[in-house]
């Protein structure tokens, strides 16, 4: 509405989808529900990578960025490239990343079911 005149520069940050002991009424993933809302960005990381890459790129959004974890996901150890090791490492909130390349089929997920996929 503002034309991109005004600026909301905030990130929130919590958790989303299933967890552990927390029955039903506590394991909604809301990714869907946010992505309906005009001008919001939602962002759910996978791996470490992930997770240190796009919430500083979340940080620096001039828009309101909802990111997402999935508190399974806490206690998993990812490996980190070189890259991902720099300070000045940043994902981009625009691009999907790609995890494998393939020939004749697509496989979309985010979160915790990229590993699941892979």
């Amino acid at each position: 509405m503002s034309a991109g005149d005004l600026k909301c520069p905030i990130v929130f940050r919590g958790l989303n989808g299933p967890a552990a002991a927390v029955a039903a009424q506590h394991s909604q993933c809301f990714a869907a529900l946010y992505s309906n809302v005009p001008g919001l960005r939602v962002v759910a990381c996978y791996d470490a990578e992930d997770a240190k890459g796009l919430l500083k790129a979340s940080i620096r959004d001039d828009n309101p960025v909802v990111f997402l974890e999935n508190e399974l996901m806490y206690g998993v150890e990812f490996e980190m490239s070189e890259a991902a090791m720099k300070d000045d490492f940043v994902l981009s909130l625009d691009k999907a990343k790609v995890m494998r390349e393939g020939t004749d089929v697509t496989i979309t997920a985010f979160s915790k079911m990229v590993g699941l996929a892979l």
